[in-house]
């Protein structure tokens, strides 16, 4: 696989699908590398009309490794950000994000839709907030928000993360203890059956397993604490997708996620753990396929924002066919680049970047009506000031 240099560090990466399709990002959790990411997966979202790209997030996988830093202390970091003290952690995730958009920076790619998964939601969330133009949509798939007063993982599940295998350097005993954490935290409706579980488990390990750069990662998660101010910043059109059956991020942070960002949507899935069980590929790809094809018109005018003339065009055509859909109460052509009421507003932000106005029921007029009201009231100002 290839790899490029993104924010002064290597990162590991792979491409699929066609080049000149709309990019989609996908961002991998805490110590998870892109091959994660399952390959069925990432050809359906091919199929969908997408470029796909995965890649292992520095300190994991084959990507570069941040040994130098030193080896954080966990439960001192624990301490200090549950007394609201700064932590002092090798990185944090506002560097990981600038990771992200530095891949994108490499690979040519102005502007992407991010779907992030646990610790990779989080850095999606960051990517929106603090680069808005670069994300096109956000996908956040069993993520936080990391408010203090959400609940935390199951006892059981705490007490497995923080077990470590008896050999570290024995492939075989790591995979075992491995595929046990992921039992645990796996999909109680969609189980992966044991052997393809070990199997997916040591071909991962096989390929890199670096646990000082999970301790840094987890640290770096910790430090970055409660991200409810950057998540209400956010302004591009977001998913939430949450399983009501995860155990290590309950389900109620996926709602306080959903809650805390505009115009985004959640999405609860019935006995949907802290895992990609191969029973949802199809239905987590079509949603997120979906969602990012739903909102693609906004993405179209982000990008001819930067040609004042054809944006105007761009426009103008659309409110031109949405008032003949009015009359006649379909589409046009399929040029409708607006719908009526929410997409025009979430166009607007998108553009703008600003909180919407309240319209209440009324229907947004059109561009022409405007002029026309502003020409009649100039000449009512020119008529009185003759008089």
């Amino acid at each position: 696989m290839p790899s490029v240099v993104a924010n002064g560090i290597k990162l590991e990466y792979e491409s699929l699908g066609d080049e000149g399709a709309p990019a989609m990002l996908l961002v991998m959790g805490l110590g998870m590398q892109l091959v994660s990411w399952p390959e069925p997966f990432c050809r359906m979202l091919n199929e969908h009309g997408f470029r796909v790209v995965r890649f292992d997030n520095r300190d994991c996988g084959l990507s570069q490794k941040m040994d130098p830093l030193g080896r954080p202390h966990l439960l001192r970091t624990i301490l200090r950000a549950r007394l609201g003290l700064p932590a002092h952690v090798p990185y944090g995730l506002e560097d990981m994000a600038l990771d992200a958009t530095g891949l994108l920076d490499a690979l040519g790619i102005r502007a992407a839709h991010v779907v992030g998964a646990s610790m990779g939601g989080m850095i999606g969330q960051l990517m929106a907030a603090r680069h808005p133009h670069r994300v096109l949509t956000l996908t956040s798939i069993m993520s936080s928000s990391g408010a203090r007063y959400l609940p935390e993982a199951k006892a059981s599940v705490r007490r497995q993360l923080l077990r470590r295998p008896a050999d570290p350097q024995d492939v075989d005993c790591v995979t075992d203890h491995l595929a046990r954490m992921f039992t645990v935290i796996g999909s109680p409706a969609y189980r992966t059956p044991p052997d393809e579980l070990r199997a997916r488990i040591r071909r991962s390990v096989e390929r890199s397993y670096h646990p000082a750069g999970v301790l840094r990662q987890m640290t770096a998660i910790i430090a970055d604490g409660d991200r409810s101010a950057r998540l209400r910043s956010i302004s591009c059109p977001t998913l939430v997708i949450h399983g009501r059956a995860d155990p290590l991020v309950p389900f109620a942070c996926g709602v306080d996620t959903a809650v805390k960002i505009p115009n985004s949507r959640l999405v609860a899935i019935d006995g949907f753990g802290h895992d990609f069980p191969a029973q949802l590929f199809e239905r987590l790809a079509s949603l997120i396929a979906h969602h990012a094809q739903a909102t693609r018109p906004c993405a179209i005018l982000a990008e001819l924002r930067h040609n004042p003339i054809l944006w105007l065009l761009a426009a103008l055509l659309s409110h031109a066919t949405e008032s003949v859909a009015a009359r006649t109460g379909d589409a046009v052509g399929g040029l409708t680049l607006f719908s009526r009421g929410s997409g025009w507003r979430t166009c607007r932000r998108t553009l703008r970047r600003s909180p919407p106005r309240r319209t209440g029921r009324r229907r947004p007029r059109s561009w022409l009506s405007c002029v026309r009201r502003r020409c009649a009231a100039g000449c009512r100002r020119s008529r009185r000031s003759r008089a």
